[in-house]
């Protein structure tokens, strides 16, 4: 599990796919595990030390951690349609935005359309589960969705469009 990768923690986070690789060695007893835990240690400091000496290129120094945070592309869209605000947004669409429909309100009003709808209601529910659950989900969809989430004021009053 875990977080959406937001703007806080965006540059904080290495996100590497990894595949299943072959052993060097045999490893299939007791005594050939033995023996590739030994070769690794002997192995370590000299990787220490390729380590210690590696320079990180240029276009890849951050200066707050050293290196540039890496995330891997398609682990970041995985993780991005399986987030609490894109559910949210698949489920708008299959209820206030059906048919090309666009919404504007408060949020008490976009909450109250939602979890009263027939259909999904309950499903709106589990997905708000905690106090601020919409004003965060809407926050992270208007940065995500730009073209299709925005907020103004209006009369002292927040009203958000979603198309």
């Amino acid at each position: 599990m875990l977080p959406p990768l937001d703007e806080s923690l965006q540059d904080k986070i290495m996100l590497f796919r990894v595949n299943a690789a072959k052993m060097p060695m045999p490893s299939n007893s007791p005594e050939d595990r033995d023996l590739f835990w030994n070769t690794i240690k002997s192995e370590l400091p000299a990787f220490i030390n390729f380590l210690q000496e590696w320079e990180i290129p240029e276009s890849l120094v951050d200066s707050r951690f050293g290196i540039e945070a890496y995330q891997d592309p398609d682990l970041v869209k995985g993780l991005e349609v399986m987030s609490h605000e894109q559910r949210l947004m698949d489920l708008m669409e299959m209820t206030i935005l059906e048919g090309d429909k666009t919404f504007e309100g408060t949020l008490t009003e976009l909450e109250a359309s939602l979890t009263s709808d027939y259909c999904f209601g309950r499903q709106f529910v589990k997905l708000l589960s905690f106090p601020n659950a919409m004003q965060t989900y809407m926050s992270r969809l208007k940065q995500k969705q730009p073209d299709r989430i925005s907020y103004r004021q209006s009369n002292g009053q927040g009203l958000w469009l979603i198309k």
